[in-house]
C-alpha cells in the first residue's frame, strides 16, 4: 500500500534563491518559520529597494527532510533512521520569494510563495515504514490510517503601514498592518481515512479518501479552468523598552480567504477485504467512489502563523530570544549576533522543536542565514535557507 505525497508546478522557486541580487537583511528570516512584522516597515531610514528569498524543508518522524523514500518515489537502501513522536506528526515544505520597495513606513511588494502541509498520525508511518522498509508488521495489531494534505501555490501583492507612538521617555510603540492580495495557481486537499493490518498474504486495508486537486482531470469532467483570488491580512507591534531592549508580535495570514473555483474532486473507498480472487489467486480490491464532473468552489482559509520575540541589542552584539505556532504546532529558540568587523555581524541560533542550529551573517547589503539539524541528533529533520537585503538610494 502507499499513500503518496501530491507534487505540485512550481518547487523550483528554490533556484530563484541564486538569482536574487541587492540583498540586506530586509524580511532575512532568523527563525524557523517565514512570519515578518509589518512593525518593520517603520525601521527603513531611507527610501529602499528589497529582496527576499526563503526556502524550508522540515518533519517530525524522520532523519531526512525529504518523503520520497517513505512514500516510495525513491530506493530505500537503509539509511533513513525512522522515529515519529507519539500521535500527531507533520511535514511543512515552504519557499517564498519577493521584491519590493520601502519608505517613510510604507511597504509594497510582490511575491510568489508554495507552502505544502502534510498532518499523519504515528500508526499510519509505521505502515509506511514497514512497506518502504519491506518488513512485517504484528498481525494482532489494526493500524489507523490517518492523514491531511494541504498544498498551495500563489502569488500576490503587499501592502503594509506602520506608524510610531511615543510612549514614556525612549519608550515607543509601532503599529503596523498589511492586505495581501492573492492570485492562487495550484491547490491540493486530501483527507485520507482508513485502516489496516497484516496478514501472511501481506496487507489489509480500507481507506475514503477525498482529494481537491487543481490539476486533476478524469472522464466526463466539464470543460473550465481552475481559478482562485483572495486576500489576507499581517498586523504586528514592536514595543521598544529602552535603547537596548524591546519586545515585538506578528501574525501573518489572519482574517484571510481564498476562493477556488472550478476544482475537480474525488472521493474513492479503496479496500482489499474481498474474498474474491483474480486468475492468479491474489485478492482483488474493491474500488468505488465518485469524480464531481461539474467541479466545486472551494473556500480556503490560509492557517495563521504567530511569531513572539523579545531582543537585546547594543553597538558589539546582540540576543533574541524567539517563539512561533502555527496548526497548534510551536517551536521556539535563540539567536545571538556579534560584530564581526565594521558593519558586517555574525550570528548563531539554537530552536528546540527541531533541535536545530543555524548560521548567519549580516552586512550592508546582504543577509543570509542557514539552518539545519545537526550530525548527532536522530530526528527529526529540518534544513532552511533565507536570504534578504536592500539598496537604499
Amino acid at each position: 500500500m502507499r499513500l503518496s505525497m501530491p507534487t505540485m508546478r512550481g518547487q523550483g522557486l528554490n533556484s530563484w534563491i541564486g538569482s536574487v541580487i541587492a540583498l540586506s537583511a530586509t524580511g532575512l528570516s532568523a527563525q524557523v518559520l517565514q512570519v515578518s512584522n509589518p512593525a518593520d516597515a517603520a525601521q527603513a531610514l531611507a527610501p529602499q529597494w528589497f529582496a527576499s528569498a526563503y526556502s524550508l524543508d522540515a518533519n517530525t518522524f524522520a532523519s531526512t527532510a525529504g518523503l520520497g523514500h517513505l512514500l516510495g518515489d525513491q530506493s530505500y537502501l537503509g539509511d533513513i533512521q525512522y522515529a515519529p513522536r507519539d500521535g500527531k506528526n507533520f511535514a511543512i515544505r515552504e519557499t517564498q520569494v519577493a521584491i519590493g520597495y520601502q519608505a517613510a513606513g510604507w511597504r509594497v511588494s510582490i511575491f510568489q510563495r508554495q507552502s505544502l502541509w502534510l498532518d499523519i498520525e504515528q500508526k499510519t508511518l509505521d505502515l509506511l515504514y514497514a512497506n518502504m522498509a519491506q518488513r512485517r508488521l504484528d498481525p494482532h495489531l489494526t493500524f489507523a490510517i490517518d492523514a491531511q494534505f494541504t498544498g498551495y501555490q500563489s502569488r500576490g501583492l503587499k501592502l503594509e503601514k506602520a506608524l510610531v507612538f511615543p510612549v514614556v521617555g525612549e519608550q515607543t510603540l509601532t503599529l503596523g498592518a498589511g492586505i495581501n492580495i492573492l492570485t492562487g495557481t495550484d491547490l491540493r486537499l486530501i483527507d485520507a481515512k482508513g485502516n489496516a493490518n497484516q496478514t501472511v498474504a501481506g496487507f489489509r486495508y480500507s481507506l475514503n479518501t477525498n482529494d481537491s486537486f487543481s490539476d486533476a482531470s478524469y472522464p466526463y469532467i466539464r470543460p473550465a479552468s481552475v481559478s482562485a483570488q483572495g486576500y489576507s491580512v499581517d498586523w504586528g507591534l514592536r514595543y521598544v523598552l529602552n535603547a537596548n531592549h524591546s519586545v515585538a508580535l506578528a501574525v501573518n495570514d489572519d482574517f484571510s480567504s481564498m476562493i477556488w473555483r472550478n476544482m475537480p474532486n474525488t472521493q474513492l473507498l479503496v479496500s482489499n477485504q474481498e474474498t474474491s480472487k483474480d486468475e492468479n489467486g491474489f485478492t482483488r480490491p474493491m474500488l468505488s467512489g465518485q469524480n464531481d464532473i461539474n467541479r466545486r468552489m472551494i473556500t480556503q482559509v490560509l492557517e495563521p502563523r504567530y511569531q513572539l520575540t523579545w531582543a537585546y541589542n547594543d553597538s558589539q552584539r546582540y540576543w533574541n530570544i524567539f517563539t512561533q505556532r502555527i496548526r497548534a504546532q510551536s517551536m521556539g529558540g535563540l539567536n545571538y549576533g556579534w560584530r564581526w568587523v565594521d558593519d558586517h555581524w555574525l550570528s548563531l541560533g539554537w530552536e528546540n522543536a527541531f533541535k536545530s542550529i543555524s548560521w548567519g551573517y549580516t552586512g550592508p547589503v546582504f543577509s543570509v542565514t542557514y539552518r539545519m539539524q545537526p550530525t548527532r541528533a536522530n530526528q527529526p529533520s529540518i534544513e532552511s535557507l533565507s536570504v534578504a537585503g536592500a539598496l537604499a538610494f
